[in-house]
């Protein structure tokens, strides 16, 4: 199946980005304007951006498939709490257990890390998504209102998953 590399290199964030550039904007024209995708590129998915965000504690993992990227997501720990972020695969790989993998993997490594619980954010209108974390055990925990640099607001859920320690 697929395997999940613990991004920690420029040549691997240089990696993501370039999912990033292919998946976004691609997959959310289908709920909003183009630039917003492409703002949420530009302001969390460069390789640059990654890198800083790697330098506050988040860590980058990237899920290929037969030596190729296919998909990434970002953890970051805050107390207690996992946050899930940048989940992303490409996609012709959608559908095929890569994101059921990747949440065991998540799972795991949330209980390795002594959290007690795992948080993302989800557009609302993402029904594939939310049905893919409520699946994985996530419930909508609030409605949220998220504000972009740009002026665009998002629909957002908070999704919650408590772990059994």
């Amino acid at each position: 199946m697929g395997i999940i590399i613990d991004a920690q290199t420029a040549e691997q964030f240089a990696v993501i980005e370039g999912l990033a550039r292919r998946i976004v904007p691609a997959f959310y024209g289908a709920f909003f304007a183009v630039e917003t995708a492409e703002y949420l590129v530009e302001s969390g998915h460069t390789a640059g951006a990654l890198a800083a965000q790697a330098e506050r504690g988040s860590r980058h993992f990237l899920i290929e498939c037969d030596g190729e990227a296919v998909g990434y997501f970002s953890l970051s720990v805050e107390g207690t709490i996992m946050l899930l972020s940048h989940f992303y695969v490409l996609s012709p790989w959608r559908g095929k257990g890569l994101g059921k993998m990747a949440m065991a993997f998540i799972e795991s490594t949330a209980k390795g890390w002594g959290v007690s619980r795992i948080e993302l954010f989800v557009l609302r209108e993402n029904l594939g998504a939310v049905g893919v974390y409520a699946g994985s055990g996530f419930e909508v925990a609030e409605k949220v209102l998220t504000r972009l640099g740009n002026g665009a607001v998002l629909e957002d859920y908070v999704m919650r998953k408590c772990l059994d320690r």
